[in-house]
């Protein structure tokens, strides 16, 4: 579909992988948590699908649970999109990381604790250029003050001066 141009567009979007989702937030049966979780993710990595789509996969898992977790992801041989905010999970899983922040998608390699090392470095870059940006706007600003000052002294010409002596001895920095 190309934006405001197909108007046939009918709003489907036709996926051409087998695809399987584990939800965050599951039905309510009388299963726990966890061994609903664990339910949804061996019907997820037993159903041969190209691409997996995991929301909080780790949520109500106990520890044995969770490294069951890591080793299934870590041989699944498909594509697969993880949310989490279990830092541990996708330091041990993931190798690249995909950001949505203002609208636009940032592309970092590397594990949970790689991404964060680059989103300080980035932060500081920025800092860094703002502290430049700032101290050349001073610096800017100083020097519009400097000129004004001269401006208005160069402008004020001693009446016992001609014109022209004015004009060159003021050139020369004697006034």
């Amino acid at each position: 579909m190309i934006a405001h141009i197909d108007t046939s567009y009918s709003g489907v979007i036709t996926n051409p992988f087998q695809t399987k989702y584990v939800p965050q937030l599951k039905e309510i049966t009388i299963q726990s948590g966890g061994e609903q979780t664990k339910s949804y993710l061996l019907d997820a990595f037993n159903s041969n699908n190209a691409l997996l789509l995991l929301d909080e996969p780790s949520t109500n898992l106990d520890i044995n649970n969770i490294k069951w977790l890591i080793n299934q992801i870590n041989q699944f041989q498909g594509t697969m999109i993880i949310v989490s905010h279990d830092r541990s999970l996708l330091n041990q899983t993931v190798q690249k990381i995909i950001e949505i922040e203002e609208k636009k998608l940032n592309i970092y390699t590397g594990n949970y604790d790689d991404y964060d090392e680059q989103k300080k470095k980035q932060y500081e870059q920025q800092l860094k250029e703002y502290e430049q940006y700032q101290k050349k706007i001073n610096q800017l600003q100083q020097e519009s003050i400097e000129r004004n000052k001269h401006a208005s002294n160069f402008k004020k010409r001693k009446k016992n001066i001609s014109i022209s002596d004015y004009k060159v001895n003021s050139r020369m920095g004697a006034y």
